[in-house]
């Protein structure tokens, strides 16, 4: 049995940094962008893009081509809670100091926050949206969505965004043009990449983009600030990814939008070599979302060495000195994923932003979400459920024996069939009340060599299934009662 707090990223074998640490996967992040409030000016709509809202105000558009920029670097060495979890692309280095590089930002900026939705949104939006609003009271808060995907919308959902002043932003596409690597199934590629176009939001002096099941917990100007002299602004993840694409904050310029569609026409991925063969330092090898918006953003902004890097910052002028400085900030402050990898017995009063755990764990020193306490009570308290992922082969007989001995113990519960290879064709028999599951096709292939693709599937499948726990079946197994 599995428990997984975040389907969205991969089940990786990672060395641990101590005895005691245990190996998680973290929760699914939909992302959020934060700018200012813009009412009766003329909007100038990128290539791409549509300016749209539910009030119908135009988006601000007041800078063409931001000029380059004298950047100083800010190490903060005294006051950064995270210990080596910030790097500039190859190794460990400190977090840049936020408060620094915001007396270098405007006094009076204008700002917007970005979240964004692929395929159906689901019916917990925006989860912490009050909060959110109780911190960033002056920035526009946007939400991307694909034209085909905002047809999903319901009017529960329209109202929650008309009510906290949502504004809607429909994009032409979740995976750019002609891009390279495009697998067209079990691929976090379009949820991540489709943020890409927070990337072009000009009219703005920041915006952060941010998951949409962030809880932000104190003023986080200084972060926008910094942002706003040129910086593009990132934290490492908690599992040990050198890059967490659930917050990037930066100065919007439609030449970077235009240098990441270019990176993605021309950089191919590999599971050996990475983005481009760039490699994945600091990472000792291959790491959650490597493949997705994590790596992708990675390489192209802090591995700039790379051709692919180098050639599409050069064809729109980002090349030059000062266009454009990439660095981390602390991950304990400004998005914090539960108390590993760096933020042991952090000091919870200074976390900023907070983007996971969203229910309690067994450390009673976790930092939370201001409406969630740690308890013995709570934890016992709590009720679990349970999906069942079904690798298949062959075996048909003893595969539905176990799905009927599971739907008879479990019958609310999720259950997925996959089959690499095999013949047979469950799709029909899944629609029958009695078995009443999910049926996929994947690619057939000898994993044996290299489990990514293996544990890529599964965390796939934990993201569909949504539950608190996966159990992992085989034909063989006999299910004689519930947990």
């Amino acid at each position: 049995m599995l428990k997984h707090n975040d389907p969205r990223l991969h089940c990786m074998l990672l060395p641990p940094r101590s005895p005691n640490m245990k190996s998680t996967v973290l929760p699914l992040a939909l992302v959020a962008v934060v700018g200012a409030a813009s009412s009766n000016t003329v909007c100038t709509e990128p290539e791409g893009m549509k300016c749209d809202n539910l009030e119908g105000t135009a988006f601000v558009q007041t800078r063409k081509q931001p000029e380059p920029l004298l950047i100083q670097e800010f190490q903060n060495t005294s006051r950064s809670g995270c210990q080596d979890c910030c790097n500039d692309g190859h190794r460990a280095v400190p977090c840049l100091d936020v408060d620094a590089c915001a007396s270098n930002g405007p006094q009076q900026g204008k700002y917007a926050l970005v979240f964004s939705y692929f395929g159906k949104p689901p019916q917990k939006f925006f989860p912490n949206i009050l909060h959110t609003r109780k911190h960033v009271k002056s920035a526009d808060f946007i939400l991307l969505m694909t034209k085909d995907d905002v047809k999903f919308l319901d009017s529960w959902q329209l109202r929650t965004m008309y009510l906290n002043n949502v504004k809607l932003r429909t994009v032409d596409w979740a995976v750019p043009p002609n891009m390279v690597h495009h697998p067209k199934e079990n691929w976090c590629g379009p949820q991540d990449l489709m943020r890409l176009h927070a990337l072009a939001l000009e009219g703005y002096d920041a915006v952060a983009y941010y998951d949409n099941d962030i809880e932000i917990q104190d003023d986080i100007t200084p972060m926008l600030r910094c942002a706003a002299t040129g910086r593009f602004l990132s934290t490492t993840g908690g599992v040990g990814e050198p890059l967490n694409v659930g917050f990037f904050a930066v100065r919007p310029d439609r030449r970077l939008l235009e240098a990441a569609i270019s990176f993605a026409q021309r950089a191919p991925f590999s599971e050996k070599t990475g983005w481009a063969g760039a490699g994945f330092a600091p990472s000792g090898g291959i790491f959650p979302g490597a493949e997705c918006g994590q790596g992708f953003l990675h390489t192209l902004f802090y591995k700039t060495a790379n051709s692919a890097s180098q050639l599409a910052l050069a064809e729109v002028g980002l090349d030059v000195p000062g266009a454009l400085l990439a660095s981390q900030i602390d991950r304990c402050i400004w998005n914090y994923q539960t108390s590993s990898w760096g933020c042991q017995d952090f000091d919870c009063s200074r976390v900023r932003v907070h983007h996971k755990p969203d229910l309690p764990g067994s450390n009673p020193r976790e930092c939370m979400k201001s409406n969630v306490r740690w308890s013995p009570v709570s934890m016992a308290q709590k009720t679990k459920t349970f999906g069942f992922w079904f690798p298949i082969f062959q075996q048909e007989a003893n595969v539905l024996r176990v799905v009927r001995q599971v739907r008879r113990h479990y019958p609310d519960s999720p259950i997925m069939l996959l089959t690499d290879g095999g013949q047979a064709n469950f799709t029909d028999v899944c629609k029958m009340p009695q078995y009443g599951c999910i049926f996929e096709r994947a690619i057939p292939e000898n994993s044996r060599w290299n489990p990514h693709s293996w544990f890529r599937r599964m965390r796939d499948a934990a993201q569909k299934l949504g539950t608190d726990y996966i159990i992992y079946l085989e034909p063989d197994v006999v299910v004689t009662k519930r947990h």
